[in-house]
C-alpha cells in the first residue's frame, strides 16, 4: 500500500511541472547499479534533479526553457513535453500528409514574438512545436518516407535561448540525410526560416482559400466538447496509470517498453526499400541507433542483460536437448529495438558486449 501511496504521491507532483514524466522508465530507478546522467548532464539549465531513494523526477520550472533536450535524449523516454505530446505531433504531421498540407513548423517562442502576424485561427496552417529540437530523427524520416513535400521550420534559434535544442536538431537533420541516403525513391528537404515577410505570405494565401467556417448546431457544439473532454481526460490519465509499469515489484523483472519514436521507425523502416543489402550505416554520431557485439567466448550466459534490458532487444537463445529439456545456447539480439541506452554493457559482469558503429541497415530492418 505505501509503495502504491509514494508512486502516486510523486506522480501528482509531476502535474504542476512543464514536463510529463514517467519515473518508471528512468534507467536510474531500473535497477539501482546502472547510474545514468544524460539528462542531468546535458540539461544546460541544471533544472533536473533525480532523487534516487525516493524514485523521484523534479524539474524546477523556474529554471527549465523547455528546450526539450531531456526529452530527445533520454534514450527511454522518460520525458515528453505536457502540451506538446510526441504521439499527437505524429497525428498532426499525418493530417497534414494526408491532406497534402505543406510541412510548416513554428517554435513557440517564434510564435509568441511574432503572434501579431498570426491570428490563433490560422495555427490550423502550421505545426506549432515547443523547440526545434522536438523534431528528432525519427520524425524526419517518417516525413522523408511519406511525402515529397518539403520541412519549413520558422524559428530564430540563432538568438533563441535554447541554443541546445537547435543543435540537437541539426544533428538529427544531418543524421537523417546521411540515413536516407541509403533508401530508393526517398529524399528530404528542410529549410529553417527568420522572416516575418515569409509569415505574412502564409498567412494571406491561405486566409484567400480559406473557406467560411461552418454554423455548428448546440447539439454539435456540445459533441465537440464532449470529445475533447474525453481526449483531455484520457491524458490526464496517463499521470496516473501506465497500464503494467506501475508493478510493485520491479527489482528484476520490469515490464519490457519500447519508446514510441522507434515503433515509429522500425514502421517506415519496413515501408522503405535498401539501394544494397549490404549497406552499412555509420551510427557513431547517433544517439539512438547502433549494432550489438557478443563475444561468447566471454559471455557466461547469466542472463543479466536480457533481465535488465528496458527493450527487450535482448533475450534468451535455447533449443531442447535430447531429454526435450530447454538449454540454454547463446543470447538473441533484435538490433532495431536497441536504443543505445549502454544498460547491458554497463550490468556485464565480463565484458563480454560492446556496441559497434557499424550498423548492417538489413539486419535493422528485417
Amino acid at each position: 500500500m505505501f509503495n502504491k501511496l509514494t508512486s502516486l504521491n510523486n506522480t501528482i507532483k509531476t502535474i504542476s511541472q512543464n514536463l510529463f514524466i514517467d519515473p518508471n522508465r528512468c534507467l536510474n530507478f531500473i535497477s539501482k547499479y546502472k547510474p545514468c546522467s544524460i539528462c542531468t548532464q546535458n540539461c544546460q539549465n541544471n533544472a533536473i534533479n533525480i532523487d534516487k531513494d525516493n524514485k523521484l523526477i523534479e524539474i524546477d520550472d523556474s529554471k527549465c526553457s523547455e528546450c526539450g533536450v531531456c526529452v530527445t535524449k533520454c534514450p527511454t523516454k522518460t520525458f515528453d513535453f505536457k502540451f506538446y505530446r510526441y504521439y499527437k505531433l505524429i497525428s498532426k504531421i499525418n493530417e497534414f500528409i494526408v491532406n497534402n498540407k505543406d510541412l510548416i513548423f513554428i517554435c513557440k517562442q517564434f510564435y509568441e514574438k511574432n503572434n501579431s502576424l498570426i491570428p490563433h485561427n490560422n495555427l490550423t496552417y502550421l505545426i506549432e512545436i515547443p523547440c526545434t529540437s522536438i523534431i528528432d530523427f525519427t520524425i524526419l524520416i517518417h516525413i522523408a518516407n511519406n511525402t515529397n513535400k518539403p520541412v519549413t521550420i520558422l524559428c530564430d534559434c540563432k538568438n533563441c535561448i535554447n541554443s541546445v535544442g537547435n543543435k540537437i536538431f541539426l544533428d538529427n537533420k544531418e543524421l537523417a540525410y546521411n540515413f536516407i541516403k541509403n533508401f530508393k525513391d526517398v529524399k528530404l528537404s528542410v529549410e529553417i526560416i527568420n522572416d516575418t515577410d515569409y509569415i505574412k505570405n502564409i498567412i494571406g494565401n491561405n486566409n484567400k482559400a480559406k473557406k467560411e467556417i461552418p454554423y455548428l448546431s448546440r447539439r454539435e457544439l456540445f459533441g465537440y466538447f464532449r470529445k475533447e473532454s474525453i481526449n483531455s481526460a484520457k491524458d490526464l490519465l496517463t499521470l496516473f496509470i501506465s497500464k503494467k509499469e506501475l508493478k510493485e515489484n520491479r527489482k528484476i523483472l520490469h515490464s519490457k517498453y519500447i519508446p514510441l519514436n522507434r515503433v515509429l521507425l522500425i514502421k517506415n523502416l519496413k515501408a522503405m526499400k535498401l539501394n544494397s543489402k549490404n549497406a552499412i550505416f555509420d551510427t557513431a554520431n547517433s544517439i539512438e541507433l547502433t549494432s550489438i557485439e557478443i563475444d561468447f567466448n566471454k559471455c557466461s550466459l547469466c542472463r543479466l542483460c536480457y533481465i535488465f534490458c528496458p527493450t527487450g532487444a535482448l533475450s534468451e537463445k535455447t533449443i531442447r536437448d535430447e531429454d526435450g529439456k530447454l538449454k540454454k545456447v547463446g543470447i538473441n539480439v533484435a538490433i532495431n529495438k536497441c536504443i543505445k541506452c549502454g544498460f547491458c554493457i554497463f550490468i556485464c559482469p565480463n565484458k563480454a558486449i560492446s556496441y559497434n558503429n557499424k550498423l548492417m541497415l538489413d539486419e535493422l530492418i528485417n
